[in-house]
């Protein structure tokens, strides 16, 4: 997306806008995919209406070593979502790595933001037998804010480690207890 032509942007912008999403969100979303490696859309139902998601990705490869030598958090992801009839509802969250981060630093911070969940031990355990698989980069840990919110999640990518159903199974009784 980085190399999209103004044509392109402003078709996205068309788009978007026939969607639901508010002008000041499609602003905010071509200034981010002038610097986006990739944009992805999202659609959920529930119970209380759909939902529209966009996501667009940055790239890691630019700022993980200046981020990683000053300590600084990392923007991965900034997402979107609305209700296409209630778009004034629209939030956006944040998806930042700090790639300063070692292993027991990251393992405090899923205590910290699971406290007693039963899915705490999981996500730390797997986490661990993960460094042994991959490296830093590809085991990325994502603290999500979004605004006007207290909604404080993370994910963890750990697609490279290559588990297996059959590396979860221990772990799996004590989620359901």
């Amino acid at each position: 997306p980085a190399d999209l032509s103004e044509i392109q942007l402003q078709m996205l912008g068309e788009l978007t806008a026939k969607l639901g999403l508010p002008p000041e969100r499609i602003a905010a979303l071509a200034a981010d995919l002038r610097l986006a490696v990739s944009l992805h859309f999202g659609f959920e139902t529930g119970a209380t209406g759909d939902v529209l998601k966009r996501y667009c990705e940055f790239p890691l490869s630019r700022g993980w070593d200046l981020a990683r030598r000053a300590g600084h958090p990392l923007l991965v992801h900034r997402a979107v979502k609305w209700d296409p009839a209630d778009p004034g509802q629209a939030a956006t969250s944040r998806y930042t790595a700090r790639p300063a981060l070692g292993i027991a630093d990251t393992a405090a911070r899923i205590r910290v933001l699971l406290g007693e969940n039963p899915a705490a031990p999981l996500a730390v355990g797997l986490l661990n037998r993960a460094a042994g698989r991959i490296g830093a980069k590809d085991r990325l840990f994502l603290e999500v804010e979004e605004e006007g919110t207290m909604r404080r999640s993370f994910d963890l990518k750990l697609y490279d480690a290559r588990f297996t159903t059959t590396d979860l199974a221990p772990a799996l009784p004590g989620l359901s207890a």
